[in-house]
């Protein structure tokens, strides 16, 4: 098997298993497969073709998603931004690994705004299958949904995106029960759903793990609690960020930045390319503002690059191993976040600036 995009990869390998027949949650796998059932059916369209092209419409969608954020910010890819991306680790390896979470930001930050701007029955539909697809790339999504319907929802279009979720689900769940009939899609969801903590325990205390739960679980020296502590991280995620859209209204550039912070600090799952997207969103949202503080940008940069260099790069493996177990790399998002909430890009609202 190839390792050229070994993220994208465990996905394709998901959908071969479930095309033959083969089980599909093998916790022996070094890196196992976690997403739904219905992302696993819907993945076979890239068992359709051949395996080099596949990587290449994947890779299409990640370089797609970029270029879509860059147009949001109203930057793109200006010499600048496009330095330092070459320059920041965690991009690279979002494209070298053939991970999700550029398109998850973009689908999260562009289809909300897109809907917005042109409000319509089928945006507000594709604005609600956008939210479930989200969901089944990556669970802790859940926590940035409260944010991509915000403004729909206050405009009064909440049925249209129940609708587009409704819909979708049920595309998926009339497909997989044609190929594979209703009594297995039963069973496929109770496979996925006890996989899910086994999965979690797995990985957990890996040293390149940089999210709450990891950190609490090595202070307090109890991976027993580590489920509960995972559930509850999450649970106060969502509330935060659904405090955040209440504070900020709209479709608020802060109120996203909170989400995104959230969705990836309170993850049981965090690894380093993870927070790619949210040091991407908030270093051209810093680029962009005007009156912002040098020295709160000094710290900004100082920590996005640390960031980058201080996990591996500069420290080696071993040195990047004791980093991440003494919280380094979390403390460094925490504190980039932190300087970043005073731009004042932040607070604006995307859908009359972007």
């Amino acid at each position: 098997m190839g390792s050229s995009r070994p993220d994208f990869e465990i996905l394709l390998r998901a959908a071969q298993r479930l095309s033959l027949g083969q089980t599909v949650y093998q916790l022996a796998d070094h890196a196992e497969h976690t997403k739904a059932p219905g992302l696993t059916w819907l993945m076979q369209v890239f068992l359709l073709v051949p395996e080099w092209l596949a990587k290449g419409i994947w890779d299409a969608l990640m370089w797609g998603s970029l270029l879509w954020l860059g147009g949001l910010s109203g930057i793109g890819f200006s010499a600048g931004v496009l330095g330092w991306l070459i320059a920041a680790g965690p991009w690279w390896a979002e494209m070298r690994l053939g991970q999700t979470n550029l398109i998850l930001a973009a689908l999260s930050l562009g289809v909300p705004t897109w809907e917005s701007k042109n409000p319509s029955q089928f945006r507000s539909a594709a604005l609600g299958s956008v939210c479930l697809l989200a969901f089944l790339l990556k669970p802790t999504q859940l926590i940035l949904i409260p944010w991509m319907v915000s403004h729909a929802v206050s405009q009064g279009r909440l049925r249209w995106i129940v609708f587009g979720f409704l819909g979708l689900g049920s595309i998926l769940s009339v497909g997989y029960t044609l190929q594979w009939g209703w009594n297995p899609w039963v069973s496929a969801h109770r496979d996925w759903l006890a996989f899910l903590p086994l999965s979690e325990a797995k990985h957990l205390m890996r040293t390149d793990n940089l999210g709450l739960t990891t950190q609490v679980s090595r202070w307090v020296g109890n991976e027993g609690l580590s489920g509960f502590e995972a559930k509850l991280f999450l649970a106060l995620g969502l509330m935060g960020a659904i405090l955040s859209v209440r504070r900020w209204r709209g479709l608020s550039l802060q109120a996203f930045a909170d989400a995104l912070f959230l969705s990836v600090v309170c993850s049981p799952m965090a690894w380093r390319q993870n927070f790619s997207p949210l040091f991407l969103m908030l270093s051209w949202a810093v680029i962009q503002s005007e009156g912002f503080s040098l020295p709160r940008k000094a710290v900004f940069w100082f920590c996005s690059l640390a960031f980058s260099l201080l996990g591996a790069d500069l420290l080696g493996a071993a040195g990047a191993a004791a980093f991440g177990q003494w919280g380094g790399p979390l403390w460094l998002v925490i504190l980039a976040g932190w300087s970043a909430r005073a731009a004042p890009h932040l607070k604006t609202q995307l859908s009359r600036n972007f």
